[in-house]
């Protein structure tokens, strides 16, 4: 194997990818090649400073960040749920209160009033003398 051939072939070397009989040969050559020796040195290096594993982070502190985020997030769903529901609360408190002032000012009618008044029926042009009416409005004979 030539020279060009072994320095192509030192990664798979330190990778443990050669073939068994090649592997013998690339040994015998880094101890006696100096060159080849400090580029496998240098491979080693950057190796070790690439591919080492990562520190875990503190975990005391990366789990109070972990919560504080998920605390954030259930506040903004929280608000994003309340941004749509208030406005429909605020129209139905509203709606109660008009109709109770309306009530209050007004008086609360009775059922009489609402099915029997006989002149604002006539006045509005509806006919007042159904006699199936009286019967349901007549309780035990007597009328309410």
């Amino acid at each position: 194997m030539n020279y060009d051939e072994i320095q192509d072939k030192i990664y798979a070397f330190f990778d443990g990818e050669l073939e068994a009989e090649e592997r013998p040969e690339i040994e015998s050559h880094i101890q006696t090649c100096q060159a080849c020796a400090s580029l496998l040195e240098r491979w080693r290096q950057i190796s070790t400073t690439v591919f080492k594993p990562l520190s875990p982070p503190d975990t005391e502190f990366f789990i109070t960040r972990v919560m504080a985020r998920l605390q954030e997030e259930d506040t903004l769903k929280l608000r994003r749920t309340w941004s749509w529901q208030v406005p429909f609360l605020a129209l139905g408190v509203a709606s109660l209160l008009f109709v109770l002032t309306n009530l209050i000012e007004n008086g609360i009618p009775s059922t009489q009033n609402l099915l029997l008044n006989d002149k604002a029926a006539s006045q509005n042009g509806f006919d007042t003398s159904n006699n199936e009416l009286d019967e349901l409005l007549t309780l035990n004979g007597e009328d309410l």
